[in-house]
């Protein structure tokens, strides 16, 4: 008897609303040392909106498989991980939104071309509080956190203490996550990915792809800074930018409901340029020029140079 073929992996997903109803359908991406039930609150209110979406266990996370001593964990394999829930439903309703909170924001750049490629007419990227651009100090307190995060997993009720602003779901999803997320994944994740700068990874000017970025409140130490929003409006005028005041890095755990406004209002007035005023042209370009790394190229991409940091987003750059 011959050997059996392997068996593709899809990793562990969290959903909410009907793909077959649904006039939209999103997939939905954590951060590092979180879980796809940090997307609770939102997904719940996005889908009685219309919306399907998935939110995965990322690799190393969560329920998601524990990646082998040698695994890469560039942005690529993460997305890469991803790609078989893409392709899946390419024939049923195309992924046409992506959201991505953190680290997640980073993946989602990579994942949007590949959606276009697997068949959606239009993606829709919702970065949430991105983390793109660290050097090499934030980076290694980062990694230092992430791994005390994972290692001395806190309670719910200290989650509670420290976030008053959460619900007791989201401080019990968190610890769950936390204490679900291998340390070698926030470690390796860190090391493998340095410089950490994922602007680059943004798809070129396309009518295809709306890019939206939440950044928080420029007084709570956000992870996307206010010197980003500048040199996002002066390089990539096209992106959109929203500030939410009153919110930290933990946006969707405290304010959703801002969330999902602004996500509807996007996707509203993006709807009304696509049917009202433009139609949707094929981009070719916008699809292969979006990747740069050869792992891939089963999906599309092209391989490319090494990254470096982009001179706009530079850490202390005017």
């Amino acid at each position: 008897m011959g050997a059996l073929p392997p068996v593709e992996y899809f990793p562990p997903s969290t959903r909410w609303g009907s793909p077959t109803k649904a006039t939209h359908h999103a997939i939905c991406l954590h951060g590092l040392t979180s879980s796809s039930q940090v997307w609770c609150g939102i997904a719940e209110r996005l889908a009685e909106e219309g919306y399907a979406l998935t939110a995965p266990d990322l690799l190393g996370h969560g329920l998601g498989r524990r990646p082998a001593p040698s695994a890469s964990y560039s942005v690529h394999a993460y997305a890469q991980d991803i790609m078989p829930l893409i392709m899946q439903e390419q024939h049923t309703l195309p992924y046409d939104t992506v959201l991505g909170h953190s680290y997640g924001g980073a993946i989602a750049l990579v994942l949007a071309p590949l959606m276009l490629a697997a068949g959606a007419p239009f993606v829709h990227v919702v970065l949430v509080e991105p983390a793109l651009e660290l050097d090499a100090t934030q980076l290694e307190g980062m990694r230092i956190d992430s791994i005390d995060e994972v290692t001395r997993v806190r309670t719910w009720e200290k989650y509670m203490e420290e976030n008053p602003r959460w619900g007791e779901r989201d401080a019990r999803a968190k610890s769950f996550g936390a204490g679900l997320c291998w340390p070698e994944t926030a470690d390796e994740t860190c090391k493998q990915n340095n410089p950490w700068s994922f602007t680059q990874l943004m798809p070129p000017p396309s009518p295809r792809i709306r890019i939206t970025i939440l950044a928080a409140d420029p007084g709570l130490e956000p992870y996307f800074t206010p010197h980003e929003t500048a040199a996002m409006n002066r390089t990539r005028p096209e992106v959109h930018t929203i500030v939410i005041p009153d919110c930290s890095h933990g946006m969707p755990r405290e304010v959703p409901e801002a969330v999902v406004q602004h996500v509807l209002a996007e996707q509203r007035a993006w709807s009304l340029d696509i049917y009202g005023q433009t139609t949707i042209a094929a981009n070719e370009d916008a699809v292969q020029e979006a990747g740069d790394d050869a792992s891939l190229q089963k999906y599309g991409m092209i391989p490319g140079t090494e990254r470096k940091r982009h001179p706009a987003f530079a850490v202390g750059s005017s």
